[in-house]
């Protein structure tokens, strides 16, 4: 696997707890059904993917395809699976 697929995938799979936590802080109140809060925290995360990515997953720009890859490859799949599982998170609480 090769780094630009290492971020990719690194990055989907850290927007599934970021969804079940944005889940959390909406039915609990905390965000008071404000999805612009849910997204600022999504947002949030996304940019603390780019210090793991580069200290714990010791992927670094000269490892890319180019250089701005590092903050910005994966920021369509991490928003579009972090919206996708809030949704069905939320969802499957309402109906339980």
């Amino acid at each position: 696997m090769d780094a630009n697929e290492k971020l990719w995938w690194f990055r989907y799979i850290v927007a599934i707890p970021v969804a079940a936590l944005s889940t959390i802080l909406t039915i609990s109140g905390f965000f008071q059904n404000s999805a612009i809060l849910n997204f600022f925290l999504a947002a949030f995360f996304y940019i603390l993917t780019y210090p793991i990515a580069v200290h714990i997953l010791k992927i670094t720009p000269d490892k890319l395809k180019n250089r701005r890859d590092l903050a910005l490859y994966g920021v369509f799949a991490y928003f579009i699976s972090w919206f996708f599982f809030w949704v069905l998170f939320y969802t499957l609480i309402q109906i339980m």
